[in-house]
């Protein structure tokens, strides 16, 4: 806490550490007490346990912010299309501060983001969502990273796997055209993607590869930090760590799609959003609620509360720390 907040009065440290520990307290309890409950139910405690933990992120950092929570639910109670729902997100509050420390990136004031696309960033309902036809998934899990050298010349480059039909030419500036200055893409042999990276033959085609532009010697080793600024800094937005031990190396989404946008989005602020959403509906409209369980898309609402939150959490515990702790499944 003294090292993220710059603070050096004792009893300023104190007295924030005091506070993030409340807001983890805070968040423990909902959290467990949302664990009992009915998935009907449970979206709101667990919207508070993120809301307490947006405040621990920021609270750490020492980073200021408007207590409230910075969003209004829209609710067309007339229309069960999770097209036609959305979260408006106002200039001030908890989450716009947490979204703008998360993706270096503010969003409109008044800005609407609709529950249907949102929904698209949460990979443990991929399949329900798919299935559904409400849409292609936003996120991308099966993302690699290798160092890999050339020894005769003493080379050495940092070299991505991504999925095929991730579209790097769709991300915004300034996104694209750090991506084009870092990398560019290279073919592998059938030995190299399988020796390299793990990919065999049969899942080649799925595959492109992208290699640094940038050559390092291979003898002296590469800096750590080299590659990850390089790959983290130019898909800022866009990225993730990986958080669950799965064989894969990072995870990539596409840009939130808008009239206003596109938008910078990743997993875990859409997991809030959503969730905030739901348990606004366990608050204010338990009727529509209930219509809503009675569509195509109450599979994947129902997977969503009870997966979602375990996903979070696990994410939380990295940013609050800064540190990427990656857990067994």
């Amino acid at each position: 806490m003294q090292f993220h907040s710059n603070l050096t009065n004792d009893a300023e440290i104190t007295a924030l550490y005091k506070l993030v520990r409340s807001f983890i307290r805070q968040a423990e309890t909902y959290y467990r007490a949302a664990r009992t409950l009915h998935y009907r139910s449970s979206a709101l405690l667990y919207y508070y346990c993120f809301l307490n933990l947006a405040k621990a992120v920021l609270s750490v950092r020492g980073l200021p912010y408007d207590a409230r929570h910075g969003l209004t639910s829209k609710i067309d109670a007339a229309n069960i299309d999770t097209a036609a729902q959305a979260v408006e997100v106002h200039a001030a509050g908890v989450f716009p501060a947490f979204y703008q420390q998360q993706v270096q990136a503010t969003l409109p004031h008044g800005v609407r983001l609709d529950i249907k696309n949102l929904l698209g960033y949460v990979a443990q309902v991929a399949y329900q969502y798919e299935t559904a036809k409400l849409g292609r998934s936003a996120v991308y899990h099966s993302c690699y990273a290798r160092l890999l050298g050339h020894f005769p010349n003493d080379q050495g480059w940092w070299t991505i796997a991504v999925p095929r039909d991730y579209d790097f030419t769709a991300l915004p500036t300034p996104n694209r055209q750090r991506f084009d200055d870092e990398f560019e893409e290279v073919e592998l042999s059938k030995e190299s993607a399988r020796e390299c990276f793990g990919i065999f033959a049969t899942s080649l085609p799925a595959y492109r590869f992208y290699q640094s532009k940038t050559v390092t010697t291979w003898s002296t080793g590469i800096p750590r930090e080299l590659p990850l600024v390089s790959l983290f800094g130019c898909m800022e937005g866009y990225i993730e760590p990986k958080y669950v031990e799965d064989g894969c190396d990072f995870t990539l989404s596409r840009p939130f799609i808008h009239p206003f946008g596109p938008f910078r989005m990743t997993e875990l602020p859409a997991i809030y959003l959503v969730m905030f959403y739901l348990g606004s509906l366990v608050r204010y409209r338990p009727d529509y609620l209930d219509d809503l369980l009675e569509t195509r898309a109450a599979w994947m609402l129902e997977g969503f509360v009870t997966s979602a939150p375990l996903t979070a959490l696990r994410a939380f515990v990295s940013k609050i720390t800064d540190k990427v702790y990656v857990f067994n499944k």
